[in-house]
């Protein structure tokens, strides 16, 4: 989390730096997506992802039976 705030923070000095901060943003930004914090980040969403969907395709299932019954 801490380098996402940390490229939040370049991103916005670095629109105040004009052309060199704009470099030095995309240099910030190579290093933070290569971080083992980020791909670990990635790594855990995306595990969770399949479950998240089947929860929501569950909801909407019920919430279209649902609206089926009372039309």
């Amino acid at each position: 989390m801490g380098a996402i705030v940390g490229f939040i923070l370049g991103y916005a000095l670095g629109t105040q730096a004009g052309e060199r901060g704009w470099s030095a943003l995309l240099d910030s930004w190579e290093r933070i997506s290569s971080s083992e914090e980020v791909k670990t980040l990635l790594t855990e969403a995306l595990g969770k992802a399949p479950e998240l969907l089947r929860q929501g395709a569950g909801v909407l299932v019920e919430s279209l039976g649902q609206s089926s019954k009372k039309g």
